[in-house]
């Protein structure tokens, strides 16, 4: 899996081992209640650091035997033709991941009926979400948060039994599906919208198909060994060009007039360091006395992005969450150059700068970059060809 000329090699191959000597303990563990928290705890550790690990039959095979200890009473209950459930553990107004599930049932042919059910949900107000789903004859279903394991399980499998197709769109390390239809008595086909593949995630052993946003993804392929698959790629946008002054929307968001504009978003996991891969000192490279790099989806009140901000004397600055539909367009239409989330890549978010002309740029990482950009000059394959490139861009 991971070659010992790889720079990580040394700080992968140590997570592995702590990772594998966890597993084995705990698979030693009689009682379920500590043994579930036990992999819960692996799973989390697998997916936000990187253990060279990107899957684990004995995880899947542990929630798929739970799965068919439970039951509900009736299983004949009809659905209608055409009708999809979209399942999401948390939707959020801001990234690109339920911007996914909102174009898809946006694109969606008129006869479809989409709902979306919320596994944990939160507080954010997803109107445009809320609605697409309506204009779908849909419904926006949300599970009380206090809810057992079990019992969110269930209800996902008796709601499930409603809709002719399930469409996964759960977070990498949410076991929730896996229990709800990890059973034979559920028979309604289960598609896994694979938007992790380059980390660890819960859910192949009940996927019919896995529904690809790469094509020849290595990462199924390889890491995961997952051959029933289909390339779906990314719903996108209308391409809207913005009309408004550049000048005007600079005055409006406090953005410097005269000044050379980056903007880059995500969420703050997306620019954590992976080993020696740092977006602040790469960015430094880039900017100038008259040129400034906001980032939104940071938190303004971030130990080591108050410390970039001071570093860069205030050129690096970090905006925190802006609301999709309130704002956060208007901050693309201003930027002179768009530059992709790093380590981590966007996807989505891409997209959305692409979509008002902005100039957009993305570094190749360990990570992964989507067929639609990685096959053009946007994509770098190394620092030096993305200053460069940048710096053109710019001047």
């Amino acid at each position: 899996m991971i070659s010992k000329y790889d720079k990580y090699y040394p700080i992968i191959t140590k997570s592995r081992e702590k990772f594998i000597s966890l597993l084995n303990k705990t698979k030693y563990l009689k009682n379920f209640k500590e043994k579930n928290e036990g992999l819960l705890s692996l799973i989390e550790m697998a997916v936000y650091y990187n253990v060279g690990i990107w899957t684990s039959s004995y995880i899947e095979n542990f929630y798929t035997d739970y799965a068919q200890s439970i039951d509900i009473d009736n299983y004949n209950i009809e659905y209608k033709s055409g009708s999809f459930l979209h399942i999401l553990t948390t939707g959020n107004v801001t990234g690109g991941h339920t911007r996914v599930v909102e174009r898809w049932i946006s694109n969606a042919p008129e006869n479809q009926i989409h709902s979306v059910v919320f596994i944990n949900p939160n507080k954010d107000n997803m109107s445009t979400l809320k609605n697409n789903i309506k204009e779908k004859n849909g419904e926006c279903i949300y599970f009380d948060k206090s809810l057992s394991l079990e019992q969110k399980a269930l209800k996902l499998r008796e709601l499930g039994l409603h809709y002719e197709y399930i469409i996964l769109h759960t977070h990498m390390e949410d076991v929730i599906p896996s229990i709800a239809f990890g059973t034979p008595k559920f028979t309604r086909p289960v598609l896994l919208y694979n938007h992790a593949s380059h980390m660890f995630w819960i859910g192949k052993s009940i996927a019919d198909l896995v529904l690809d946003i790469k094509k020849d993804d290595e990462d199924k392929k390889i890491k995961k060994n997952i051959n029933d698959t289909f390339f779906i790629g990314v719903p996108s946008k209308e391409i809207l060009y913005s009309t408004s002054d550049k000048k005007e929307l600079r005055k409006k968001l406090g953005l410097p007039i005269d000044k050379k504009i980056i903007i880059s978003s995500g969420t703050e996991q997306k620019y954590y360091n992976i080993g020696y891969d740092n977006y602040a000192k790469i960015i430094q490279k880039i900017i100038d006395e008259d040129t400034y790099c906001y980032i939104i989806g940071v938190k303004k009140n971030n130990d080591y992005w108050k410390k970039v901000k001071f570093l860069s004397k205030g050129h690096i600055v970090p905006l925190g969450y802006i609301n999709f539909n309130e704002g956060y367009m208007d901050y693309l239409s201003a930027a002179d150059l768009y530059i992709d989330s790093y380590p981590v890549t966007g996807y989505a978010t891409m997209i959305d700068a692409i979509s008002r002309g902005v100039a957009s740029l993305s570094l190749k990482t360990v990570d992964s970059q989507l067929d639609y950009l990685s096959q053009t000059n946007a994509y770098c394959e190394n620092e030096e060809e993305f200053v460069s490139k940048a710096r053109k861009i710019l001047n």
